[in-house]
């Protein structure tokens, strides 16, 4: 009880201070959830078609975003990720069901959604409070660990001789799988295909991955060594790589496209702290802008349809059938308390989870017992069928640990996140993207589940890993002490 008084008087002279200041953005964005949040509770007194309380989701976040102090985001990408999960978990869904008062065509049924409700509120609370107890310890001993104002920027031994070896395998991979740059028909052609095509070999996809991701920062660090002063080069070789991703990642997954975007931009960050206004001017807006038409051209027909109309393209937009699956919202939760409740679902399954992707053992291990392949039968989805409605992580924690643990997952990521934040901040090497992307990703699992996690972990950030971990075994040496002023 005196630890939440404590945070609480905390947050109120917090929310004082931040108030005097007059943060622009800051104060802003936090005047807007708070309306979002007043509107959202005048509609569930208003309007009673919809019983779950989403409004207390709202009013919860209001309160957090406004008086805590130690859920800074600036200075780390796990936690920037985090909270524009959060923002849409905790604010986008549950305004989109009370503007809209439509339900998700997604669920079973919906028995269950008042528990999701609830069930959510209780993750959301413990998430907060995780999120202020890392925050306290990090707060204490951000500055220990930031490189403040050197930064040690290495070399390889033989870096330009595995570049130039890492450009021609990139090459022959693309030669024989050119499904990897799929994407360039949404550029020629103006369209998205949306037929699941997937390259055969997924050693082809891990090594087009960690090569690109690796050849990136290696160039990066190499015109940082030798033109310090100017970011222009390291901008356009940015826009090039993300271009790169967007391109082979259309078919296959835009979460790779948003996490290595995060990534780079804190890369960038750290290795030009006074160039960020450059920074979002001439890589943040473009980047966010392609990805809001991609997604206005997928979601609505105002690109497509002469007749579509402005107000029935953002209804679209905020139809929870769509909003729901992709931010893991009350429907989904539903569905998967449904999956606890009436199939008896439970812990045994975590092994087939933990190995449902993993690499050569998933052939010998059927997945049918896993979590995710059974929530897709409860669902009424037939076996290996793809989609954006898949269990969430609050389901998967609740079937693992029941309802009274339900969060823990989710409470989890958070320190997994603050770790890696962590060794981002004290990285000083090619090392500083793999935590910034690991950082990235580990922020966006609650919208999706510790099976899509690990199958990331397999396929993406350990082959990096261990090609950063080779190179440096080959020879890495400090070839200068760099002012990371300027």
């Amino acid at each position: 009880m005196c630890v939440c008084r404590g945070i609480l008087f905390e947050g109120v002279m917090e929310f004082r201070i931040r108030i005097g200041k007059r943060n622009g953005f800051d104060l802003y964005f936090k005047i807007a959830v708070c309306l979002m949040a007043i509107l959202c509770v005048f509609i569930a007194i208003a309007d009673e078609k919809i019983s779950a309380p989403y409004w207390v989701l709202t009013v919860n976040y209001a309160i957090f975003i406004v008086c805590s102090r130690y859920n800074f985001l600036k200075n780390t990408p796990g936690m920037l990720v985090l909270n524009i999960v959060m923002f849409c978990r905790y604010m986008v869904i549950p305004f989109a069901y009370y503007l809209t008062g439509e339900q998700s065509q997604f669920a079973r049924n919906h028995d269950h959604l008042v528990m999701a409700a609830w069930l959510m509120v209780y993750e959301q609370l413990a998430v907060m409070l995780a999120i202020v107890l890392s925050g306290r310890y990090q707060k204490a001993r951000e500055q220990k660990w930031k490189t403040k104002d050197k930064l040690i920027l290495y070399g390889s031994r033989y870096g330009a001789i595995i570049a130039i070896a890492s450009v021609l395998l990139l090459a022959l991979i693309v030669y024989k799988n050119p499904v990897l740059v799929g994407g360039f028909e949404l550029i020629t052609q103006g369209e998205i295909s949306n037929q699941a095509e997937e390259v055969d070999s997924g050693i082809v996809i891990m090594l087009w991955q960690a090569c690109s991701a690796w050849l990136y920062i290696y160039w990066c660090f190499q015109i940082k060594r030798k033109y310090p002063r100017h970011i222009m080069p390291v901008l356009l070789l940015s826009l090039g790589y993300l271009l790169l991703i967007f391109i082979g990642q259309t078919r296959i997954s835009r979460w790779y496209s948003m996490i290595s975007f995060a990534a780079m931009f804190y890369v960038l960050m750290k290795l030009y702290p006074n160039k960020i206004k450059q920074m979002v001017v001439m890589v943040c807006i473009p980047v966010l802008a392609v990805f809001l038409v991609v997604s206005i051209y997928k979601n609505t027909d105002f690109l497509t349809e002469s007749n579509a109309s402005f107000q029935g393209s953002v209804k679209e937009l905020l139809d929870v059938s769509v909003l729901d699956p992709y931010f893991a919202g009350p429907c989904n939760v539903n569905n998967s308390i449904g999956l606890y409740q009436d199939w008896g679902v439970n812990i045994s399954c975590l092994k087939y989870d933990i190995v449902n992707n993993m690499p050569m053992v998933n052939h010998w291990i059927h997945g049918y017992n896993a979590s995710v392949h059974q929530y897709n039968m409860y669902i009424g989805r037939w076996w290996g069928s793809g989609g954006d409605n898949i269990i969430p992580l609050l389901g998967q924690s609740m079937v693992y640990f029941t309802p009274l643990f339900a969060p823990l997952l989710s409470v989890l990521s958070v320190f997994l996140v603050r770790y890696f934040d962590r060794k981002y901040l004290q990285s000083n090497s090619y090392f500083m993207f793999f935590y910034a992307f690991t950082a990235a990703w580990t922020g966006a699992i609650m919208v999706l589940n510790l099976t899509i996690y690990l199958s990331w972990i397999y396929a993406r950030i350990i082959p990096l890993y261990l090609l950063m971990l080779f190179i440096q075994y080959l020879g890495m040496r400090k070839v200068q002490v760099s002012k990371a002023l300027q």
